[in-house]
């Protein structure tokens, strides 16, 4: 960032580098108007991934090809979610990505993640009925699962 060698300090972009690499590398490249090269932007998580020319495409297809894989509303939920944190305070964070997750629970099966052996069915709910020994409130769902055990 080598505004300040030119005589004008470094604004917009510069107000980035502190979530992004902390304020001690912050003051240092801003105040020396350091220049960094690809291997330090990768050791400072400034960028994600460094490459040449000759593998870039295959780097970008690796890539790509990881983000292909997965659901794409799941993708495009995450996106957003991730947009969202660019504004909010840890605390609201949190708090936005457990209302974003909601929508997805009832689409998402437990076998997707490895918790349901195969040819088991998925989760049914069922509710208890209430007597003096239960320990579960009337009318809070318990998770009970049918098929074959992995045991």
């Amino acid at each position: 960032m080598p505004e300040v060698q030119l005589g004008i300090p470094s604004v917009i972009e510069a107000a980035l580098l502190p979530m992004l690499v902390g304020w001690g590398k912050t003051r240092e490249m801003l105040m020396l108007g350091a220049r960094i090269n690809a291997q330090q932007a990768l050791a400072w998580n400034l960028v994600e991934h460094i490459a040449t020319q000759d593998a870039l495409d295959t780097v970008v297809e690796t890539i790509v090809g990881q983000i292909l894989n997965c659901p794409p509303l799941a993708v495009r939920s995450q996106k957003a979610l991730i947009r969202s944190w660019e504004q909010l305070t840890l605390k609201d964070a949190v708090e936005a990505g457990i209302e974003a997750l909601q929508p997805h629970s009832r689409q998402r099966t437990e076998r997707h993640h490895g918790c349901i052996p195969r040819g088991a069915s998925r989760a049914k709910v069922a509710t208890p009925p209430l007597n003096a020994s239960s320990t579960v409130p009337r009318g809070k769902p318990v998770r009970t699962m049918t098929g074959p055990s992995s045991m």
